[in-house]
Protein backbone atom coordinates (compact mmCIF):
# COMPACT_ATOMS: atom_id res chain seq x y z
CA UNK A 1 0.00 0.00 0.00
CA UNK A 2 3.09 1.86 0.46
CA UNK A 3 4.58 1.58 -2.73
CA UNK A 4 0.78 2.52 -4.35
CA UNK A 5 0.87 5.80 -2.64
CA UNK A 6 4.25 6.92 -4.12
CA UNK A 7 3.60 5.66 -7.83
CA UNK A 8 0.09 7.62 -7.10
CA UNK A 9 2.07 10.64 -6.18
CA UNK A 10 4.86 10.38 -8.90
CA UNK A 11 2.10 10.11 -11.42
CA UNK A 12 0.16 12.88 -9.87
CA UNK A 13 3.32 14.92 -10.45
CA UNK A 14 3.72 13.44 -13.97
CA UNK A 15 0.22 15.02 -14.79
CA UNK A 16 1.03 18.11 -13.52
CA UNK A 17 3.96 18.84 -15.28
CA UNK A 18 2.26 18.14 -18.43
CA UNK A 19 0.18 20.12 -17.97
CA UNK A 20 1.93 22.84 -17.36
CA UNK A 21 4.43 22.47 -19.89
CA UNK A 22 1.53 21.56 -22.36
CA UNK A 23 -0.50 25.00 -20.81
CA UNK A 24 2.84 27.06 -21.15
CA UNK A 25 3.03 25.53 -25.15
CA UNK A 26 -0.51 27.01 -25.38
CA UNK A 27 0.58 30.76 -23.98
CA UNK A 28 3.30 30.73 -26.04
CA UNK A 29 1.97 29.98 -29.17
CA UNK A 30 -1.00 32.01 -29.07
CA UNK A 31 1.08 35.31 -28.23
CA UNK A 32 3.80 33.97 -30.82
CA UNK A 33 0.71 33.75 -33.22
CA UNK A 34 -1.39 37.29 -32.16
CA UNK A 35 2.29 39.06 -32.28
CA UNK A 36 2.32 37.22 -36.07
CA UNK A 37 -0.66 38.13 -36.99
CA UNK A 38 -0.50 42.13 -35.51
CA UNK A 39 2.84 42.23 -37.39
CA UNK A 40 1.07 40.95 -40.95
CA UNK A 41 -1.56 43.24 -40.37
CA UNK A 42 0.60 46.46 -39.74
CA UNK A 43 2.91 45.29 -42.59
CA UNK A 44 0.61 44.75 -45.91
CA UNK A 45 -2.65 46.85 -44.56
CA UNK A 46 -0.95 49.71 -46.11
Amino acid sequence: MHTGVKVNRFLDNISRLLFQKIAHFALVAAVYFAGLTFYYHESFSN
